[in-house]
């Protein structure tokens, strides 16, 4: 069901399984499942935009895709719907990969 937001989260996050199980052997085939995480949570995301912890994954997503501003918008729309925050080292490792511009 393409509006089933739950089924969408957990097809999104068997395909984060399977990036992180082939990332190192794989690259590949790491990309092509991170490449479909990315797509299924957008669409989750499509159908319910007020949804906090599917905005975190994307966020999640943006990061491991070097996606940097895409990374901290949904980090930052996930706080705004109430999201619990970002998960331990999360913040860092943005911040590490993603330095923010400026004075």
């Amino acid at each position: 069901d393409p509006s089933n937001t739950r089924l969408l989260k957990e097809e999104a996050t068997t395909y984060l399984a399977e990036y992180h199980d082939l990332k190192k052997n794989d690259p590949d085939g790491a990309t092509k499942a991170l490449d479909g995480a990315t797509t299924t949570l957008q669409r989750a995301v499509d159908v319910d935009p007020e949804d906090a912890p599917t905005a975190y994954k994307l966020a999640v997503c943006h990061l491991y895709r070097n996606e940097c501003a895409e990374a901290r918008r949904d980090l930052v729309r996930s706080l705004e719907l109430g999201g619990p925050g970002a998960e331990p080292g999360f913040q860092e490792e943005l911040d590490r990969r993603c330095p923010r511009k400026g004075p």
